[in-house]
């Protein structure tokens, strides 16, 4: 915290570091592409009018933060990657019990690890565990040198159809299965998943917002080892992810079954 406020505790620091993360080697007009520009306040809010056009563009406009809406970027697991099927939610109130629950959402978590240590992960939420909606959450999730390690779900047998290798190890029943050495710490992973969604928000819509929260939650573990580059990183990603509705924002994102 105190090396946050040095860096970002007053008002000009915070606009440094989005100039740098938007316009790196100076402003440059989106319309245009001319870096000729007047600089000015229009209130609070810093401004460059182009010299080439009269077109103005503030600091923050045509990107996330002109709404709300923050991106979570994903990248593809190499290497040693475990992988297990997942679900958040419960039974509803006299719905259907089980993985046909209405409030279940399923998802894959899959985990990178090193030198016997966990790295980085995946929680990426899926219609179901068939082979047709795990064939292009395989193509983009893993990278194609890496060995893949499941418990043998049958679903899992696409990612030896697309190519990767894939060792099976079956675990076996009960508390015992999730303390063996291939799936320890996916297992703890995924606890720490749940215990903290459950412990900070309670309860929610999980078929509407799930992907959010995994999202969340996948960004910060696989930044945990440097805390520090988030705010740069979140910086960058708030300049070039286009902008999002208030309206937008709130339309459902529900996983279709």
């Amino acid at each position: 915290m105190s090396e946050f406020i040095v860096h970002y505790g007053r008002e000009d620091q915070y606009e440094a570091a989005f100039i740098q993360a938007r316009w790196s080697n100076g402003f440059c007009c989106p319309r245009y592409q001319v870096r000729m520009a007047s600089q000015f306040r229009r209130g609070d809010l810093l401004t460059w009018r182009c010299g080439h056009c009269p077109h103005q563009t503030s600091l923050i406009s045509v990107t996330m933060m002109e709404y709300s809406r923050l991106p979570f970027t994903k990248k593809p697991l190499q290497g040693d990657v475990r992988i297990d099927d997942a679900y958040l939610g419960g039974e509803l109130t006299g719905g259907r019990a089980g993985r046909g629950s209405d409030n279940k959402v399923p998802f894959v978590v899959a985990l990178e690890v090193r030198n016997g240590k966990p790295m980085r992960v995946r929680f990426d939420p899926v219609k179901n565990f068939s082979f047709a909606a795990l064939k292009p959450w395989a193509s983009i999730a893993l990278a194609p040198d890496c060995t893949v390690t499941s418990d043998g779900l049958l679903g899992f047998e696409v990612v030896e159809q697309l190519g990767f290798a894939h060792r099976v190890v079956i675990a076996p029943k009960g508390k015992a299965g999730t303390e063996i050495e291939p799936f320890r710490w996916l297992n703890v992973v995924l606890g720490n998943l749940k215990t903290a969604l459950s412990g900070t928000h309670h309860a929610y819509n999980f078929r509407k917002y799930a992907d959010r929260y995994l999202a969340e939650s996948q960004y910060r573990f696989n930044r945990r080892f440097n805390l520090a580059a988030m705010v740069p990183r979140l910086a960058v990603a708030l300049m070039y992810a286009t902008p999002c509705s208030g309206k937008k924002l709130m339309v459902r994102t529900e996983i279709e079954r």
